[in-house]
């Protein structure tokens, strides 16, 4: 019997995490306050122990991804090379970005320019001028949010699918390590632990998300309303589950494939009507700057601790929590990824899933938190003042300094929705997948248990609204699995160097000595 042979049952691990995830959903719902607070606590605990561990992590596997993609391995074809892409490139990059990103870039969009304007430890440095501030501001929100950020899904894909289509494995993170390690004994029970940490790991931090959204629409209703009281937030986070639910439960060219064309026609028809009517040369003038800056400083920001500085709320509460966030949903986006890139080379899916969602990132958010920054530093102070009273309708203010502002709330609204919606989904069926009978197909009253479960532990931070309680739950579940998926990463670098070296051996054993060359 392999290794690859005793691996559980997808039911198994269904029933072995699904109380686990239970119990922090029934906790949620029945101490939602408790519960907020004990992920908050937590989450400032990790932050302050581990930020010399994660800050330079994402810079590292950019450089592995890259490493991959220009050598022999990156033109290995997934599946085959007779295999052909099941998806069209448009559908198939938004269905990844859509699912990695989602709601992130909506409800971000004004904010994360001015929440490192205003809190960053660059913008308290001694002698520097508010045009300096907004520069480093912007350049932050690109290195925490570009280029980096999208390696870690990236190389998650990788692993998975390098041992999924080349290595006989299966579709999910635990069998990287089955595969690379089976001469080990310790390989089974970490194969094992890596799985169900995955399962819960993708269920817990994507309410999230949820949480994310259905504040946001709540704020878009109060500004649409003129009325700041109305709380319907938890009855919007119903709506979506029922939403997302019925998505889920439809095949992926129907349902998510759709879902994400229409989200990314809708949400580049709202950045080309802001960046028509808004100030353009400035928005250009921000994107060249700011990528400028960002190429120039991530190797800096990547190792600058600040050690000696007194307050560590923004590297905590934003490099932190970002980039633990970032690896807490490397799971579901690794086997998403992996199942959505049949037919492409794993040069054209590291460098696709990288610079094409990071480069529609830049674009976004040159024009929407830079406009916020203008506002502040040159304008009315409008948008940046909303960003410190009421962040949920930071954006709303925002539409409303231009034209039609009316039409374009409800247009956001409905990008929420959708964003969302298609983020959730994309979980819902990586976690069908993990769970189902074949570990391929995923079981429809599994996705469904999964959604009514994700929509329960999002309830506590709709219910507090606090954003540091949304980062939390975010990327707190994500910090064990860390370690996971540093185990997934060194099975990827050991079935890669075994791999070059049977092919150097299999060149040589082919070539012909020099007297058979001779005769």
């Amino acid at each position: 019997m392999t290794s690859k042979d005793r691996d559980l049952s997808p039911n198994t691990y269904f029933f072995l995490t699904c109380p686990v995830v239970l119990l922090i959903a029934l906790m949620a719902v029945l101490y939602p306050n408790h519960t907020a607070k004990a992920f908050t606590t937590a989450a400032h605990y990790i932050y302050t122990l581990f930020d010399w561990m994660v800050l330079w992590l994402p810079l590292a596997i950019l450089a592995t991804c890259l490493s991959i993609a220009f050598s022999k391995t990156g033109k290995k074809r997934l599946g085959g090379n007779e295999a052909k892409p099941e998806y069209s490139t448009f559908s198939w990059l938004s269905m990844l970005f859509t699912a990695g990103i989602g709601v992130g870039i909506i409800f971000y969009g004004p904010l994360e320019g001015l929440w490192h304007f205003l809190y960053s430890n660059y913008s308290q440095l001694p002698n520097i001028t508010a045009s300096q501030k907004a520069s480093m501001a912007m350049s932050t929100a690109f290195w925490l949010w570009g280029v980096p950020a999208w390696s870690i899904y990236t190389i998650s894909a990788v692993i998975i699918a390098y041992f999924f289509y080349f290595k006989n494995g299966k579709l999910n993170t635990g069998s990287p390590i089955r595969i690379a390690f089976k001469k080990h004994r310790w390989s089974e029970t970490v194969a094992r632990l890596t799985m169900a940490l995955t399962i819960i790991t993708v269920s817990v931090s994507l309410a999230a998300s949820l949480a994310m959204a259905a504040g946001q629409i709540n704020g878009g209703m109060q500004s649409l309303l003129s009325n700041p009281s109305i709380n319907i937030a938890p009855w919007v986070l119903l709506g979506l589950f029922v939403l997302y639910s019925l998505c889920s439960l439809t095949p992926i060219n129907q349902g998510m494939k759709k879902l994400s064309d229409l989200t990314i026609i809708t949400s580049i028809a709202l950045l080309l009507f802001i960046f028509i009517t808004g100030p353009t040369r400035y928005f250009l003038m921000t994107l060249v700057e700011s990528v400028g800056h960002t190429v120039k400083g991530t190797l800096v920001q990547s190792f600058n601790l600040f050690i000696f500085d007194e307050s560590r709320y923004w590297i905590n509460w934003f490099a932190m929590s970002y980039f633990i966030w970032w690896i807490g949903w490397t799971p579901f986006m690794g086997v998403f990824i992996a199942k959505i890139s049949k037919g492409r080379t794993l040069k054209e899916m590291i460098l696709s899933s990288i610079f094409v969602p990071a480069g529609f990132i830049f674009i976004w958010f040159s024009v929407f938190s830079g406009f916020a920054l203008l506002d502040t530093v040159k304008g009315s102070g409008i948008v940046a003042k909303a960003a410190e009273t009421n962040y949920q309708q930071t954006i709303y203010t925002l539409l409303d300094l231009f034209p039609f502002a009316s039409f374009t709330k409800v247009l956001l609204a409905v990008l929420f929705i959708s964003f969302v919606v298609t983020t959730i989904v994309s979980g819902c069926i990586t976690l069908g997948i993990l769970t189902s009978n074949d570990g391929v197909n995923p079981a429809k009253p599994k996705i469904f248990i999964w959604g009514i479960f994700m929509s329960a532990i999002a309830l506590p931070f709709v219910l507090s609204g606090k954003i540091e309680g949304i980062k939390a739950v975010g990327s707190i579940i994500g910090f064990p699995y860390m370690f996971c998926f540093f185990m997934t990463l060194a099975a990827l670098f050991k079935a890669l160097r075994q791999d070059k070296k049977r092919e150097a051996n299999d060149q040589t054993t082919t070539q012909p000595s020099s007297l058979e060359a001779s005769l």
